[in-house]
């Protein structure tokens, strides 16, 4: 899952440990990002992204205005201190987004 505003990105990994560190070693090494934070990282009984390869939902203020939880504070970005203060609110977020949630 990756969700994008405002030119940041935030993005679930899901999957073997191994195969998970290696593709995030690469999304930190590759040029093209600059600013790269760890929101949470624990191991899974069951991936909840399971059917998707990737999926992609661009966020725009509609969008955000009918999430639970999701407060648009004067940071509207994806680093705002409510990610970085409580992490599985990220979580929460991507969820709303699965189809059929």
């Amino acid at each position: 899952m990756l969700l994008y505003r405002e030119g940041k990105f935030m993005q679930t990994l899901e999957g073997p440990e191994i195969e998970v560190q290696r593709l995030r070693e690469k999304i930190r090494n590759d040029p093209r990002h600059g600013e790269f934070t760890i929101l949470m990282e624990a191991p899974i009984v069951e991936r909840s992204f399971a059917n998707w390869s990737m999926g992609f939902k661009k966020i725009t203020q509609d969008t955000v205005v009918d999430v639970p939880g999701y407060h648009d504070s004067d940071d509207p970005s994806l680093m705002s201190s409510q990610f970085l203060q409580d992490p599985p609110r990220s979580l929460a977020l991507m969820l709303s987004f699965k189809s059929g949630d």
